[in-house]
């Protein structure tokens, strides 16, 4: 074949596509990969079995697409392979495949066994549900082989779409350029296509949360408690606060409700909230949120406690309240918004917010109590919950166990994703215990818990101040790390936490891509499973605070003020 010149383009193209033809054996295309649908069906008999938590059939049938189409294009690349070196290896230029007809009977068969196992996995999923208590119904076996099935082919038809688009491109390009350049072009622009529609996606997806974020004004009025940010005596103006830090700010219980609780007179609690559009640079919507609490006169309690949000600027509720709670209102909670995204897209884009406002917002605290003198200053608690927790323990990172006294008077996270850099630096100092539930320094500091009883640890002496983890056995928040591609994690082995299935296996790949979906559904649990932390948010409090009067009465109208 002549060297490519830019002069003769289109004889060049024809000399290129001829001498294909010549040097290429004839390799007949199926209409499908038999090799993808055998391994599309494993992975769909795999990932019908039980994960961390129960399915409905919208999750269930997620799930199954999710893994089988791993597994189909797996399949389709490894026979596509092994083709072409058939091929090559052929003494026959031309050498035929397998027929359609025979691909259709075997495909059907292979589908056929794979479907047969959803039934019995289908009951493990009730049994699965009726264990954690969740509420919504079990897949139907049926639904989820036929909507698999369909959304799994028409899943196919789009990629083979998109490869004849690219090879369409590639044919047109080749009377201009060489076919190896081509191909390459035909390639980059399906890529630029997809990579067009995710930045549209994206972009739309921020506007959608830039106006949420600014909406229902009209529906949350101005508090009129200068205890409060956004009132007429704030420093921060009610509109900039955000429609997360609004309902953080407006929705803490009374003194009366207080007063139910303890069954003592109750104080008004503080509750400050700087909003992204508060001020233009977190430092300075630290400073802004510290200047509030300083006319709220919230350096005049005993207790400051310091949430870093989870991402749109939500505030677990019953967090913060349970904290009012315990003490009896004599308490200022302090947080700031970050960005308008929720946690899971936060988590992808915005990790670094969470951690600069975690760390900015509590030594600007840290810095304005250590001005007063130490008979009258406030202790500082933190807490987060998410993205939240993550963000928070950035101030703690390096300093071991030790960090917790140094940064802070107590801690309490829940929920804490895989990522934190603290909590894998804690979890490598423990010494025994389950994986789900370590024991560090024998429980003298830093406690993990998986139930309220887990915080007790009898028998242990634990010091002030404290940090409590709660991290539920099946919150797939805590538990899912890129690691479960490639390695069994620790959590599956014995004895398993609460609630964890005992037919649960992992899989590479597989187990991964379960709970990517078991992250999606994590928050809609019943307390105590998935991401719920309503059974363990009291106690925990109760832990970290260390109030001098505490009954087990109190504890219980608690719970029932909480849940």
């Amino acid at each position: 074949m002549p060297e490519y010149s830019p002069t003769a383009p289109v004889t060049v193209g024809k000399r290129y596509r001829a001498h294909i033809a010549r040097m290429s054996p004839v390799r007949p295309t199926p209409p499908w990969s038999l090799c993808g649908v055998i391994l599309a069906a494993v992975g769909y008999v795999l990932a019908i079995q039980p994960s961390m938590l129960p399915r409905t059939n919208a999750t269930q049938v997620l799930t199954c697409v999710l893994v089988a189409m791993t597994g189909y294009a797996l399949g389709a690349v490894c026979g596509a392979i092994a083709r072409s070196v058939a091929y090559r290896i052929s003494n026959s230029s031309r050498k035929r495949g397998i027929g359609t007809r025979t691909l259709l009977i075997v495909t059907v068969a292979v589908l056929l066994v794979a479907a047969a196992f959803t039934p019995a996995a289908m009951n493990l999923q009730q049994t699965q549900r009726a264990t954690t208590g969740a509420t919504k119904a079990s897949p139907f076996w049926l639904t989820v082989v036929i909507v698999t099935l369909v959304i799994c082919v028409a899943l196919v038809l789009f990629a083979r779409a998109c490869r004849l688009f690219a090879r369409t491109v590639s044919r047109k390009c080749s009377t201009k350029m060489p076919g190896a350049i081509a191909t390459a072009v035909g390639a980059l622009v399906v890529f630029a296509c997809f990579a067009i529609v995710i930045a549209i996606g994206l972009g739309g997806t921020y506007l959608f949360f830039v106006h949420k974020n600014n909406s229902n004004l009209s529906s949350q009025p101005q508090p009129t408690s200068p205890l409060l940010s956004g009132s007429p005596q704030s420093v921060i103006p009610w509109p900039t606060i955000g429609e997360a830090g609004r309902g953080f700010v407006d929705g803490g219980p009374t003194t009366s409700q207080i007063s139910s609780v303890t069954g003592q007179p109750a104080v008004a609690p503080i509750r400050i909230f700087a909003g992204l559009e508060s001020a233009p640079t977190p430092q300075a919507r630290a400073d802004l949120a510290v200047k509030d609490l300083q006319r709220a006169g919230a350096f005049d309690r005993p207790t400051i406690i310091v949430y870093t949000s989870a991402s749109n600027g939500v505030v677990d509720p019953r967090a913060s309240s349970a904290a009012e709670y315990i003490t009896g209102g004599n308490v200022a909670s302090v947080s700031m918004q970050y960005s308008v995204l929720p946690s899971f897209l936060s988590l992808l884009l915005s990790k670094r917010s969470a951690l600069e406002a975690g760390t900015v917002l509590l030594h600007s605290v840290r810095a304005a109590a250590q001005e007063i003198p130490a008979s009258h200053r406030p202790k500082v608690f933190v807490y987060g919950e998410s993205l939240g927790s993550y963000g928070s323990q950035a101030p703690f990172k390096g300093g071991g166990t030790g960090a917790i006294a140094a940064q802070s008077d107590g801690a309490l996270w829940s929920g804490t994703p895989a990522a934190t850099a603290y909590w894998n630096e804690l979890n490598a100092l423990s010494t025994s215990g389950p994986a789900w539930q370590p024991i560090v320094d024998n429980g003298s500091v830093v406690r993990y818990a998986a139930t309220p009883s887990a915080i007790t640890q009898p028998g242990a002496s634990w010091g002030s101040p404290r940090a409590v983890y709660l991290q539920n056995a099946t919150d797939a928040v805590v538990w899912w790390r890129a690691s479960l591609i490639w390695s069994r994690p620790g959590w599956l082995d014995s004895p398993r936490g609460p609630d964890v299935p005992s037919q649960m296996r992992w899989y590479p790949v597989i187990t991964f891509e379960q709970m990517i979906i078991d992250l999606s559904v994590a928050g809609a649990m019943p307390p105590g499973v998935g991401h719920n932390y309503g059974n363990t948010i009291a106690t925990g409090w109760v832990a970290v605070l260390q109030p001098s009067t505490w009954t087990p009465a109190e504890q219980a109208r608690l719970e029932v003020a909480l849940n």
